[in-house]
């Protein structure tokens, strides 16, 4: 991490990576909180390519910082230039930021990275790699790829590290190691193995173990299962749910929209004007409660199985990830009690207050118990968290594309908390393109050298 620090004070654009469980998330708050300097003014942006791994780091997406829409997939980078440079707001956010974080590229499209450095040169005209700002990216491409829509050319590129650009902004390449998420060494060495593609004797032994073996859980809670598709994580939650017989209870969020005025004083512009730009302000920020995890409503009942989306005492156990049961709703159906797998018991989950801000824009804040319900999960929506069981099957069936097999894997502290009610070898596990790459970073790796 000193390292990591020392090159970006120095200005550098980095790109830090390392497997599941060594930090980055962590230490992509750190270094914003690090960077971020009140006496010389220095702003930091501190993005993620999902909504998930946005709140998990405490920050916003990076659609929503670059004011980039999904309609804008087909435009140039000329095109999105000459719409949102209109706005004043985030014209002057691209131009007094002066470093941008982003948190699991490994999630951004090549074509994206390649228009957004673009329009960055276009907002803050110049022509040095992001228009002169400061990147910082954190990812491991052995995790969830960028997702591709309809039918790409396989001689496109995929992965950022594949364009000319990558290698024209990146100037130093940090490989995080520790991984602090397991602890056993055989674990650790099975994890390190399949996220690069290695099935050897070590890894079909510990797998075997794996296969439909009975999970003596603490509370007798289900493990979570996870799935590849949110159409059967759906459906086995609304199945679950039904099941009990206790009364549901539904958990209303409140929803603030607060839009920063400081146009007011601008002279210029007409009364008329005044309400567009307050308008479009408003549409901005609303749109961005998708990317909230906390959910609108939250249906619950007594013995629902859930997850815990906010870290509330991490020396307890009590952390984004935490599986837990509720054992009562009290305060006239306004407060969960839940009991977790890492020992507490008894916990009220209050309501809090998530907060996503965008600089000279306006703030949105969702007040709602940090809960889901977690008789299961996706694949996609548990990176960056830590559960305490999991059930999946890892057949051809099930794993559609890279990284999955190594992903759900990867959430457990412990191989000896998952149970796997299939697994394939044909299944698809590291994409060879992030082999390359690694292989060019690290050469001398002997996993990433080793015969698969």
């Amino acid at each position: 991490m000193d390292k990591i620090r020392k090159n970006a004070l120095k200005g550098r654009n980095l790109l830090v990576t390392g497997g599941a469980g060594t930090g980055k998330s962590y230490a992509a708050k750190q270094l914003a909180m690090d960077l971020q300097d009140p006496v010389t003014g220095r702003v930091v942006a501190l993005t993620a390519t999902t909504g998930t791994a946005a709140y998990i780091i405490g920050g916003v997406t990076l659609h929503s910082f670059a004011a980039f829409k999904p309609s804008y997939d087909d435009w140039t980078a000329e095109e999105i230039y000459a719409t949102i440079s209109c706005n004043l707001d985030v014209h002057k956010r691209y131009n007094e930021t002066d470093t941008l974080i982003v948190d699991e590229v490994s999630m951004l499209h090549a074509k994206l990275f390649i228009k957004l450095n673009d329009v960055f040169k276009l907002m803050r005209e110049s022509d040095e790699p992001f228009g002169g700002m400061q990147v910082v990216f954190f990812a491991d491409f052995f995790q969830l790829p960028p997702v591709v829509r309809g039918n790409v050319p396989r001689n496109e590129p995929l992965y950022m590290f594949e364009t000319d650009e990558f290698n024209e902004i990146i100037d130093n390449i940090h490989v995080l190691t520790t991984i602090h998420r397991q602890t056993d060494s055989a674990d650790i060495n099975v994890l390190n193995k399949i996220r690069v593609g290695i099935i050897d004797k070590d890894v079909r032994s510990k797998i075997s173990e794996c296969i439909d073996r009975e999970l003596s859980t603490e509370l007798d809670i289900e493990p979570t299962r996870l799935f590849s598709k949110n159409a059967k994580v759906a459906k086995f939650n609304k199945e679950r749910l039904d099941q009990l017989t206790t009364a549901e209870y539904n958990f209303y969020a409140i929803d603030t929209v607060t839009v920063y005025k400081n146009l007011e004083g601008n002279k210029e512009l007409t009364d008329v004007d005044r309400y567009f730009a307050y308008k479009k302000r408003n549409d901005q920020l609303t749109a961005m409660f998708k990317d909230i995890t906390m959910d609108e409503i939250i249906s619950l009942k007594v013995g629902a199985h859930v997850v815990l989306l906010k870290n509330i005492n991490v020396s307890a156990g009590l952390v984004n990830g935490s599986i837990g049961v509720v054992t009562a709703v009290v305060d006239d159906g306004k407060v969960p009690i839940v009991d977790f797998v890492c020992g507490c018991k008894n916990v009220r989950i209050e309501p809090f207050s998530n907060e996503l801000e965008v600089r000279d824009t306006g703030k949105i804040t969702r007040k709602q118990i940090p809960l889901k319900l977690a008789f299961a999960l996706s694949i996609h929506k548990s990176q960056g968290m830590t559960l305490d069981y999991v059930e999946t099957s890892l057949t051809a069936s099930e794993i559609f594309t890279y990284g999955q097999v190594y992903v759900a894997l990867s959430r457990i502290r412990n191989l000896d908390s998952l149970r796997l009610t299939g697994f394939s070898r044909n299944v698809q596990f590291a994409d060879p393109r992030v082999l390359r790459f690694y292989k060019s970073i690290l050469p001398n790796d002997p996993l990433l050298n080793a015969k698969k």
